[in-house]
């Protein structure tokens, strides 16, 4: 796993004014210049640079195999993908990453008011930031869990490869697979009780649990135990 890019101390203090400036829009007049006002030959102040973070980026960029999804400690810049040149969130350069991570509120709301529903926060947010960059692979067969609201308002939970390894519930992969291949008709079901809904063993138990095959965890525990009752037998037949 890649080891995550921190961001330097100005760097955040540079997000952190920007992330107050965009959550106070009455507050924008401080932020113009008025007519008539002011040294006419003053120069603004020059943006600041982050040179060494930014060849890491394009390091990790290329490693990544030249495209790349970001995200901070908490979140990725989803509700900005919009802006972003390609509609999506992935990114082949500083530019790109950068746009992204200032248009976001979901980050913004992790730069100031991370920790504000916490009863004993200590601070609004965490004391650092770092960039992780993954790579970014196209998929269309999924599956994806949403939970449905009292009002009828539909969340996003969790994203899961179409697969075996992920559990179909109150469907068999059969049944998706023939649905899929139009073999059947989809029907759409419910629960309408408690535990009517019950995961498979594997997610509960160690693996090596139900592995049996021969060499594994499990085959070694019942050989073991098997040698010891012999052991234990022998033993009893020669004391008798």
């Amino acid at each position: 796993m890649m080891a995550p890019l921190f961001f330097p101390s100005l760097c955040l203090v540079k997000m952190h004014c920007h992330a107050r400036r965009i959550h106070n829009p009455e507050q924008e007049d401080d932020y113009q210049v008025s007519e008539g006002f002011g040294d006419e030959s003053e120069q603004p102040p020059e943006p600041p640079s982050f040179e060494d973070l930014e060849l890491k980026i394009k390091d990790s960029i290329q490693v990544l195999g030249g495209v790349a999804f970001p995200k901070l400690n908490w979140s990725a810049p989803k509700d900005s993908a919009w802006i972003g040149t390609t509609g999506t969130l992935q990114c082949t350069s500083f530019r790109e990453i950068s746009l992204l991570l200032r248009s976001s509120e979901s980050l913004v709301h992790d730069l100031c008011h991370a920790f504000d529903s916490c009863v004993d926060k200590s601070s609004s947010r965490p004391s650092k930031f770092f960039l992780a960059l993954r790579k970014c692979f196209e998929s269309d067969n999924y599956t994806f869990d949403v939970y449905v609201t009292r009002d009828g308002r539909v969340k996003l939970i969790d994203f899961n490869p179409w697969g075996a390894f992920t559990l179909p519930l109150m469907f068999t992969w059969e049944e998706l697979e023939d649905f899929e291949r139009g073999e059947n008709t989809m029907t759409f079901r419910i629960v309408d009780r408690q535990h009517a809904v019950r995961p498979g063993i594997k997610t509960a138990v160690p693996y090596d649990y139900l592995d049996t095959s021969l060499g594994s965890g499990w085959d070694e525990v019942l050989r073991k135990a098997d040698r010891e009752l012999q052991r234990q037998s022998q033993y009893s037949e020669a004391g008798a």
